[in-house]
């Protein structure tokens, strides 16, 4: 019995050990059929009609849908990000916009805005960028010219690490900016997965999954762990069965104690 229950723990302890970085993680999204938190209480609000696709490992409902502005992730107002902080997320370009976001956390359209972008191109042609606003005359911010393809899974990963600002482009550093400003701790009530808070409703065509949002600045061999994540479609379902499993033995374990106080 004891050694069955070492082998399960052992198990229980693989499934539930990184296979990417945990330090630090915030928040994680990944969409599978809803747009639940899994690793706090921040769940996101389909705006519009929840709509989900195929991931990039081929599971169905395994990523999110993003139509266009009317159609994103709300998150709950929180401070969310402040001082450093990294994101990671995959995404699928279906049509090439201007300025299509990944992310946006503001209390307005250049108030404490901390956003990452798909492309910083009026013409949809550009590539990712990030930045901070902390007005319309206070901001810091990093742009690629290297549009990403479409119909093809990439992997984006934007750091704040002071004031600096990089960003990852499928485990490859697209670039980086010193800016003059990091964000601050501040309240933010219009927080969005896919949706923008600028004025002109900046349009996301794009499926976007894996959404992570770390509290610290991650490093370069973190950003490959991210990139070459495994197959987790499994593992997910393996690790809530896991954790069913534990909870069965740790009420059989109660339940021999009880029983060995009475023997006794």
């Amino acid at each position: 019995m004891e050694k069955r229950l070492l082998i399960l723990f052992l198990g229980i302890n693989s499934l539930l050990s990184a296979q990417v970085p945990t330090a630090g993680l915030s928040a994680y999204y990944p969409f599978n059929g809803n747009t639940n938190d899994y690793v706090g209480t921040r769940h996101g609000v389909p705006v519009g009609t929840a709509q989900y696709g195929t991931d990039r490992f081929g599971m169905a409902n395994g990523c999110y849908d993003v139509v266009d502005n009317t159609n994103y992730i709300d998150l709950p107002a929180d401070t969310w990000i402040y001082g450093d902080y990294s994101v990671s997320a995959w995404v699928k370009v279906k049509q090439q916009m201007p300025f299509p976001r990944v992310y946006d956390f503001s209390n307005g359209y250049m108030v404490n805005n901390v956003a990452g972008e798909i492309s910083h191109s009026g013409s949809g042609h550009g590539g990712p960028a990030m930045g901070y606003s902390a007005s319309s005359s206070s901001e810091s911010s990093y742009f690629s010219f290297n549009t990403l393809s479409l119909n093809t899974w990439h992997h984006l990963v934007f750091i704040s690490n002071g004031t600096q600002m990089s960003v990852y482009v499928d485990n490859v550093l697209d670039g980086m900016v010193i800016g003059n400003h990091i964000p601050e701790n501040i309240y933010r009530t219009q927080n969005k997965i896919g949706g923008s808070n600028a004025p002109l409703n900046d349009d996301t065509k794009a499926f976007i999954d894996d959404f992570r949002l770390y509290d610290r600045a991650i490093n370069e061999e973190e950003v490959g762990e991210l990139f070459n994540e495994p197959n987790i479609t499994t593992g997910v379902h393996e690790t809530e069965k896991a954790i069913a499993d534990l909870a069965c033995i740790q009420i059989l374990l109660q339940t021999n104690c009880r029983l060995i106080l009475l023997r006794a």
